[in-house]
Parts: C-alpha cells; sequence; structure tokens
C-alpha cells in the first residue's frame, strides 16, 4: 500500500518494518534536499490530514505511521490514500 507515495515528488524515502513505516519528506527528491525545519511541511500535511479523521504526528520532516494492531484493512485502505492525496496535493517549490 505504501509503495505509490515513492513516487510522489516530496518523498524522499518510505521504510517500513513490519505495521512500523515512515515517510521523508523532501524537497528535492534527487538531491534528497531537506525542507527547512521552520517550514514544518510535515505539520502542515498532518493537520490536513486531521480534516479527514486521519490522525498522524510528524516528527520533524517525517511522518511516522504506526497504526494500532486492531486496524481494518479497510481503516488503513483510508490513511494510506488519504496520505497518498496529501502528499501528490503538495505545491511546493
Amino acid at each position: 500500500r505504501l509503495a505509490p507515495l515513492r513516487e510522489l515528488p516530496h518523498v524522499g524515502d518510505v521504510r517500513q518494518m513490519g505495521m512500523m513505516a515512515a515517510v521523508e519528506l523532501v524537497q528535492d527528491r534527487v538531491s534528497q534536499q531537506a525542507f527547512p525545519w521552520e517550514d514544518r511541511v510535515a505539520a502542515g500535511v498532518c493537520h490536513r490530514l486531521l480534516k479527514r479523521k486521519i490522525w498522524l504526528r510528524p516528527l520533524g520532516n517525517v511522518i511516522p505511521i504506526i497504526p494500532p494492531l486492531s486496524m481494518t484493512e479497510t481503516e488503513l485502505d483510508v490513511l494510506v490514500s488519504g496520505l497518498h492525496s496529501e502528499l501528490a496535493s503538495l505545491n511546493i517549490g
């Protein structure tokens, strides 16, 4: 479900181990140049996700995803599709 995120222009990396994952946001995917901390890009993405009732908390330019084990596949689909939609609509630069 997370693989399509890797193709988005502001996703530098998607890491996963078991049910834990992290999406790293960058200004430029090729150079891996990070967003300035003060831009709070990941925080903005997470804030917009709250309007979709998806609660994720950024750590700097990284958005960790640690779903509860009780999460259904449908709920997981909603989480990942919402995240993909917000990241695809990032218009920075």
